[in-house]
């Protein structure tokens, strides 16, 4: 399945709704960047979003995250990790998508909300209402039929599916009964990493490929862990050295080759399926050549020969400067009412030869700089 756009509304902090689009809307000159999925429309290989703290780049990635694992990964509610204080009764989630199987265009459109069973326990958010659009490919094109939908393409509903299936959960969504996975090995093609900068530890079983570890550190020759023992030999050293506690291992790997590590883990099975890969602040930890080879991989079409996309957030404005397109730049800011809002860089800013990094810093677009009168605040605040 090829995600096209997920749209949100009623979501905590982005008042004004959460859009992210998928589809390539500017002119595609070349394959690289882009991936040609059917007649003459493409989705990005990279999603870069950007915006001061407190913007909701998070929250915009937990967002992306629970919509592709409803979608991909067909999992219940029950087993997602629902976005605390973002997700509230009545919101709405809209997923559109092709299924290059059937060259079926989708859109799966959800109300969710939540039980109160009792003081004591948590709330249980579940469907309260769901339709299901459906649509040939034969009848979208252009750019923008593909993520249009009528009611006329509704197909069926929560309600009319209750009424033949009388198992249908609160939790489980109609498109787990209605479409089916292309293949059942895509389950695993959806990684959301938002978390990495903070479980700073080496989590891949087994052993290493070096190829992937020293990238980050040459120095090691051989890595392995097998039930929380990590293991490390490093070059021209006899001993082997091993721990078996998480915070331990910052004594043998740093930073940057624990988060490199994971990444590149994940990276290559996504790469080879066409999947996504979701990661918070992709340059904590690396080197900017590091970054821009992530980024690379991705943009490469003789390696992401399927499709695979990168969504990441970044504080460095310079990063943008490597992007070539400018429809995949998604800016993040927070207006004079405290509502994060989603901008899309190439309806603001049309001329090419702008660039990112300077029209981002130097505040163009209202709300990517922080705050002068808080930076003088602090200032006079030292010596206060």
């Amino acid at each position: 399945m090829r995600i096209l756009k997920i749209e949100f509304r009623n979501v905590g902090i982005f008042d004004n709704g959460f859009i992210i689009d998928f589809v390539a809307r500017d002119k595609v000159t070349e394959k690289h960047n882009v991936y040609n999925y059917h007649g003459a429309f493409s989705t990005q290989n990279t999603i870069a979003l950007i915006g001061p703290n407190a913007s909701g780049k998070t929250s915009a990635l937990k967002l992306i995250t629970m919509a592709l694992e409803i979608i991909l990964k067909q999992q219940t509610l029950k087993n997602i990790r629902i976005p605390n204080g973002i997700i509230k009764d009545n919101t709405v989630m809209k997923v559109d998508f092709y299924d290059s199987k059937t060259k079926l265009y989708y859109r799966l459109e959800s109300i969710f909300d939540y039980n109160y069973t009792s003081e004591d326990e948590l709330p249980v958010l579940k469907y309260s209402s769901e339709n299901l659009y459906r649509k040939k490919s034969t009848h979208v094109k252009s750019k923008i039929q593909t993520t249009d939908f009528s009611v006329e393409n509704i197909i069926t509903t929560r309600d009319e599916l209750r009424e033949e299936i009388s198992f249908l959960r609160d939790d489980d969504s109609i498109l787990f009964f209605l479409v089916k996975l292309e293949d059942k090995s895509q389950k695993k093609y959806s990684k959301s990493l938002i978390n990495e900068n903070m479980f700073d530890f080496y989590r891949v079983s087994g052993n290493a490929s070096m190829i992937d570890i020293n990238i980050f550190d040459d120095s090691i020759d051989e890595l392995s862990l097998e039930e929380s023992q990590l293991k490390v030999k490093f070059k021209n050293k006899q001993k082997e050295y091993s721990c078996s506690s998480m915070p331990d291992q910052n004594y043998l790997l740093s930073s940057g080759t624990v988060k490199g590590g994971n990444i590149l883990f994940w990276l290559k099975g996504i790469i080879r399926n066409g999947g996504y890969l979701i990661i918070d602040e992709l340059e904590n930890h690396f080197h900017k050549r590091i970054v821009q080879f992530i980024i690379d991989l991705f943009n490469d079409s003789e390696i992401n020969r399927y499709g695979a996309t990168l969504v990441f957030t970044t504080h460095y404005a310079e990063i943008l400067d490597s992007i070539e397109r400018k429809d995949n730049v998604l800016i993040l800011v927070r207006d004079s009412a405290y509502t994060c809002n989603i901008i899309r860089y190439s309806d603001e800013i049309k001329r090419i030869e702008n660039k990112k990094s300077e029209v981002f810093l130097s505040n163009y677009i209202k709300g990517t700089s922080p705050a002068y009168k808080s930076i003088q605040a602090f200032k006079e605040s030292i010596w206060i």
